[in-house]
This record gives C-alpha cells, structure tokens and sequence, in this order.
C-alpha cells in the first residue's frame, strides 16, 4: 500500500465500535474482516463516495479536484464517525432503530454534499452505505445470537 492510499485510510476511516477481538469465532471475524475490508478498499479507489457533475461545472485547475477530494474525504469522515457512535449503542431491543440512525446519517450528509451554484454534488456511494448496515447487522447478531435477523426492517 502507497503512502498515499494508507494517509488516506488515516483521514477517513474509523476501526469497528467492537474490536476484533480473540474471543470472536474465527467465522464471525472473517465475515467483520471481510466487510472492513470492502470498506477500505472503497476508500483507497475513492468509490466511497460519488461525485457528480452537471453542466454548469467548469473545471478551472488542479485545486477543483483537490478540493473536491477533500469535501469527499470529509463527508466519509463525518458518516463513519457518525456510524461509530451509533453502533457503539447496540442494544438487544434497538438494532433497527440504529440502521434508522445510520440511513438518517446518510441522506443528511449527502444533503451536504448538494452544493449548489457549484456544478458538482458529493454523495456517500449506496454500496458504502449498504456495508455499513451490514456490519451493523452482523455485530448485533454476534451480541445477541438468540434474536438472530436477516435484515434490518424497513430499511
């Protein structure tokens, strides 16, 4: 990995809320690796977020793009952050309510990236935001393997 690519992971991505920790079953940590490492690879091909441009975007120099760059890199921090917090709350009763939390998170802050009179919006991909119900979805069912679900209702 380039020094580029890991300062990258650096300013955008956040470890799990629950650690991969040696008491996890090797098959629950594969599935938590597995879903991380999607998530990293999208940031190191910048496929976790989708930039957009419509015709009134004029590309003036390199420092468009850059900047650019930059509001994407913000805009996975603050979801990640966001998703963070919310699965550090799982609870037995309230998983569905936190993918309403993370869903939430994702239309706000792709509300931001709408930057009128710019010529370009910024938004979390779908695929990014699907990994993170996803690892959601498998922490809950590692916590509480008795209310073991398949999908977040709803959603």
């Amino acid at each position: 990995m380039s020094n580029d690519e890991q300062d990258l992971l650096e300013r955008c991505y956040f470890p799990s809320s629950i650690s991969i920790a040696e008491e996890i079953p090797e098959g629950i940590k594969f599935e938590i690796k597995k879903i991380q490492d999607r998530q990293k690879l999208m940031i190191r091909q910048k496929s976790a977020c989708d930039v957009s441009f419509n015709d009134q975007y004029v590309e003036c120099n390199d420092f468009d793009a850059i900047s650019i760059e930059k509001l994407c890199i913000t805009l996975i921090r603050a979801f990640n952050c966001d998703c963070y917090i919310i699965m550090s709350k799982i609870k037995e009763v309230n998983v569905h309510l936190l993918g309403e939390m993370i869903e939430k998170s994702f239309f706000e802050l792709n509300e931001l990236g709408e930057l009128n009179g710019l010529g370009f919006e910024l938004s979390i991909s779908f695929e990014y935001f699907n990994l993170k119900l996803d690892e959601l979805l498998l922490y809950y069912n590692y916590l509480y393997p008795d209310n073991k679900i398949d999908h977040l209702i709803d959603l």
